[in-house]
């Protein structure tokens, strides 16, 4: 299984802090990334990107705050694993709806970076606004319904194909 990441690498612009963070996705098997605290320019931060996961794709809040806060990369290596699409981006928050492919789950991610003061922190108001910009969200509890329901239906398809392959053995052997 690939696994995701979420880090606060506290700079991403020197060559060591990008080998440490390579090195440990590479080990983990990361497909999934959520950098905070970046610091790379809009101006680098493309070149930073292919240096670091050449391929990859990926989505940053620079449209909302100049100094790079938060990054999410995702690999195309494995495009089978994780499709993302784009929900929302400010300053603090960068959110996303991921398919997790293998195992048929949609999730949310929220890449959280919260300014220092209590005045300018609104996190949790963007973030309780959220559940009504993703309407096609499941809760866990229905996507465990719906899969059982299709279990439940399965199984009984393949128990009444047997019932009747039974039967017809019988019928062949002459008795009813």
């Amino acid at each position: 299984m690939v696994s995701m990441l979420c880090w606060n690498v506290r700079g991403l612009n020197a060559l060591n802090k990008q080998k440490e963070v390579l090195l440990l996705c590479n080990k983990e098997k990361v497909g999934l990334i959520g950098l905070v605290e970046t610091k790379v320019k809009s101006q680098n931060m493309e070149k930073v990107v292919k240096k670091m996961f050449a391929g990859w794709q990926f989505l940053t809040n620079l449209e909302s705050h100049y100094n790079g806060r938060i990054l999410l990369v995702w690999s195309v290596w494995r495009p089978d694993y994780y499709k993302v699409e784009f929900v929302e981006r400010s300053a603090q928050i960068l959110t996303c709806k991921v398919c997790h492919t293998p195992l048929q789950l949609t999730f949310g991610v929220s890449i959280v970076y919260a300014y220092n003061t209590r005045e300018e922190r609104r996190v949790w108001e963007v973030t309780l606004s959220l559940g009504r910009k993703l309407p096609n969200f499941k809760t866990i509890d229905e996507e465990e319904k719906v899969k059982h329901d299709k279990y439940r239906y399965t199984s009984y398809m393949a128990e009444r194909f047997l019932q009747q392959q039974s039967k017809a053995t019988w019928l062949k052997l002459g008795d009813d």
